[in-house]
């Protein structure tokens, strides 16, 4: 998985297709909602046909640690989002020891909550972790 890319902006009508490397068909790529479920401003978008996105997660005003001397910072991007997934999919794998990562991303698309936004936008929607 792969962050789709902070190119866009949206509040001005701006979109940026999805970047690479999260553009490459084997690659999810992972977009990033703010704290109310809307798309954050920068955040890509599926424009192509080769470079989707696949699913999304919070990826705005993001609380995090962040180099010294600062220690901590709020950040937004695709790339705050991109860990939420991985964590997800982590907790997937410890559910099914041997799954083949192919399995692993049907389990966090057919999981995943649906969002009232384009799916070029937020993909499936936000992935859920496993009971």
């Amino acid at each position: 998985m792969a962050a789709a890319g902070n190119d866009s902006q949206r509040s001005k009508g701006l979109f940026s297709p999805v970047s690479s490397p999260a553009d490459c068909p084997s690659i999810l790529a992972v977009a990033a909602v703010d704290s109310e479920l809307q798309v954050g401003d920068f955040s890509n978008r599926a424009i192509n046909p080769s470079g989707l996105v696949d699913i999304a997660a919070p990826g705005v005003n993001v609380y995090s640690s962040w180099s010294m001397p600062a220690r901590y910072r709020t950040i937004s991007g695709t790339s705050m989002a991109t860990p939420y997934v991985a964590g997800i999919a982590a907790l997937f794998f410890e559910k099914y020891p041997d799954a083949t990562p192919a399995m692993i991303e049907e389990e966090l698309r057919k999981n995943a909550r649906a969002l009232p936004l384009p799916p070029e936008d937020v993909g499936v929607g936000l992935p859920i972790a496993p009971k």
